[in-house]
């Protein structure tokens, strides 16, 4: 292992981050329900949650590169995160949970995007290796599902609060084990603006929103549905986190997918099997057997379309608009497109069910022909500068 990467410290980093995910994503529709609230304001929340995105992120990264101060805003999020959770112990009002998911998103925003330029910078030429460092979140994100699962088989939901307050805890801390890069100056190239507006980004921010945008229903309902099916708190649990172990294991060989297949045809055959998942969820979402399959399908569907999105962000926007460039796609690829599809699904449920799963499918078709007519003008790689680090 090269000792000039923080491997460990990076990694744990993604576990808690995850981590949190994997105690928010499956229980906080159930939590909500527990709470007495219906379909609309699960949608909502779901909305506002991912709200901020759309533009915290830019914010975030217009200060790390005026300040040059990355990591410090980083921890300033993390920890800012933490303390605006705990709120949730407040009061159950919508209003008040609104309130709350706002200030928290906004500092969340800081996050990951910031934290994605600074392990590709620690990478640099070996951003393929990426993939190593990526899946102990998803470790993560199963060891929360299970673990806070097995929780609440036992003990009330009206903890919920509590569990995520302590995993953004251990989030902070792990930010400060973090080591500080040493900044490097960056050759003049293209401005932000010039890049960003090229019809190959243009076309693929595209693709990337749709499929937030279909990923909507699945996150704000799945687990409702599984719960109406009559699956326990522990066995929605481990039907999540079967979802994120063929994750793991695509993260094994990701890097040699992306140079076997190129981010292109690897994207492209994401996208379909993206398609397929909500085919088969619409089709058959009461069958354990296909439930099974639909979350094995999960490794592309975000494992792989993840790690393809971090490596085509990285060649549109290299050195110093990459940091800008993780954040324009964040906020207004996923940030965006998950607030309309969370939106469409929190409306849309009551009346359709299942049946919104065509409507996800559909999405995914047109990001892939959105794929294909984009496909003479797709960049070759951009070569990066590696970063050492000091323990400041």
């Amino acid at each position: 292992m090269d000792r000039t990467l923080p491997y460990w410290r990076l990694s744990a980093f993604y576990f808690c981050y995850y981590a949190c995910l994997g105690s928010w994503i499956p229980y906080w529709p159930l939590y909500l329900q527990h709470i007495g609230h219906g379909a609309i304001v699960i949608g909502v929340t779901g909305a506002v949650f991912h709200a901020t995105r759309v533009i915290a992120p830019n914010i975030w990264a217009y200060l790390a590169d005026r300040t040059q101060r990355r990591l410090g805003i980083i921890r300033l999020g993390c920890f800012a995160a933490f303390v605006a959770i705990l709120g949730m112990l407040l009061g159950t009002e919508v209003w008040w949970l609104t309130l709350v998911l706002l200030v928290f998103s906004f500092f969340w925003s800081a996050v990951l995007p910031q934290f994605e330029v600074l392990t590709l910078g620690f990478l640099g030429h070996r951003s393929h290796d990426y993939g190593r460092i990526r899946l102990w979140g998803s470790w993560g994100y199963i060891v929360a599902v299970l673990a806070i699962g097995g929780f609440f088989s036992l003990f009330a939901l009206s903890f919920f609060p509590i569990l995520v307050a302590f995993i953004l805890l251990l989030l902070w801390i792990s930010s400060i084990a973090v080591p500080t890069p040493v900044q490097e100056s960056h050759a003049p190239g293209p401005s932000f603006s010039a890049a960003l507006m090229k019809p190959e980004v243009l076309a693929f921010l595209f693709c990337v929103i749709l499929v937030q945008i279909s990923f909507g229903p699945y996150y704000a309902f799945f687990s409702i549905h599984l719960s109406q099916l009559g699956y326990s708190s522990v066995e929605i649990g481990g039907i999540w986190s079967l979802a994120v172990m063929s994750e793991i294991v695509l993260m094994f060989s990701v890097r040699h997918l992306l140079s076997g297949l190129g981010v292109y045809r690897l994207l492209a055959l994401t996208l379909l099997l993206t398609s397929m998942r909500w085919v088969i969820l619409w089709r058959e979402g009461d069958s354990l057997f296909w439930i099974i399959l639909i979350q094995l399908l999960h490794a592309f569907s975000f494992g792989a379309f993840h790690a393809c999105v971090i490596e085509q962000v990285r060649r549109f926007f290299p050195g110093r608009n990459h940091g800008r460039g993780q954040a324009i796609f964040s906020s207004i690829g996923y940030g965006l497109g998950s607030v309309i599809g969370a939106a469409m699904a929190g409306f849309l449920w009551d009346a359709l069910g299942s049946e919104l799963f065509i409507i996800s499918a559909v999405l995914c078709l047109v990001a892939l022909a959105s794929l294909i007519a984009a496909k003479q003008i797709w960049p070759t790689p951009q070569p990066v500068t590696r970063k050492t680090y000091s323990n400041g």
